[in-house]
């Protein structure tokens, strides 16, 4: 098969926007930021007890929010 030798037309829009979702999807550029500044253990722990108690407040905000559904009658 020949290929032709026309030159590639990249969108680097596509492409950065294609290379910043997986730099997302690895979670590399969170690991870079959480090591950027020292965060101590309490620190820590205060901040992932924060965004666990942020989850169940939208998680229950939500249910309140759908309907309930009735079995069958």
């Amino acid at each position: 098969m020949r290929r032709d030798n026309k030159p590639q037309n990249y969108n680097f829009d596509k492409i950065l926007r294609a290379f910043r979702n997986k730099t997302k999807r690895d979670g590399k550029l969170e690991k870079v930021r959480e090591k950027q500044y020292y965060e101590k253990p309490a620190q820590r722990k205060q901040r992932l007890l924060n965004a666990a108690k942020r989850r169940a407040k939208k998680q229950t905000s939500e249910a309140k929010l759908r309907p309930l559904r009735h079995g069958g009658k």
